[in-house]
């Protein structure tokens, strides 16, 4: 998918990757929103919560202060991040990253439930 506007099941967002511009001359593309993304569905996988969720519960003085500097960095504690299940068996994972953390979620959350 790409930055462009895309609906599922009626619900407008961002696209889940955006495109990589291998000779950087297109700069609407967020080619850090790559790692991102892949990054958020890692941590929604790793921990099975979506990562708004472990965002909330993640800044000075609450449970998962820190987390951020587990695993290698890759964890991420915003919006867009969502565990995909089946049969109640978390399966996979999407993230999204290229907009606003609440364009970011509603496209996750579109994406999982399409799922």
């Amino acid at each position: 998918m790409t930055t462009t506007d895309f609906s599922i099941r009626g619900r407008k967002g961002i696209g889940v990757v955006p495109p990589v511009d291998p000779n950087n001359q297109d700069t609407s593309v967020l080619i850090g929103s790559v790692d991102i993304s892949i990054n958020k569905a890692w941590t929604a996988r790793a921990f099975n919560i979506p990562t708004k969720d472990l965002g909330e519960d993640s800044p000075p003085g609450q449970d998962f202060y820190g987390i951020t500097a587990s695993n290698e960095g890759k964890v991420m504690v915003f919006a867009g991040g969502i565990p995909l299940t089946r049969d109640g068996h978390v399966v996979g994972a999407v993230g999204v990253s290229g907009g606003i953390g609440a364009q970011d979620q509603e496209v996750a959350e579109a994406a999982a439930e399409a799922f």
